[in-house]
């Protein structure tokens, strides 16, 4: 039973080199790393804010805006 058909060969741009042509040309790949600069820049935001206590950083952290 093979509901979604019969599994057919790959193209040949992803024969070699197939995870990076993925990663490069994959969807929301641009989304993942903004979201790790965006972290980064939370991050040191609340550090420069001089927070010190992992109670203030989860307050800061989970607050909703």
């Amino acid at each position: 039973m093979t509901p979604m058909g019969v599994i057919g060969t790959p193209d040949v741009s992803y024969s070699n080199g197939s995870f990076f042509k993925g990663f490069l040309e994959g969807y929301k790949t641009m989304d993942a790393l903004a979201s790790i600069v965006f972290g980064i820049v939370v991050i040191n935001a609340i550090k420069g804010r001089g927070v010190t206590s992992k109670r203030h950083w989860l307050l800061l952290v989970s607050k909703r805006v």
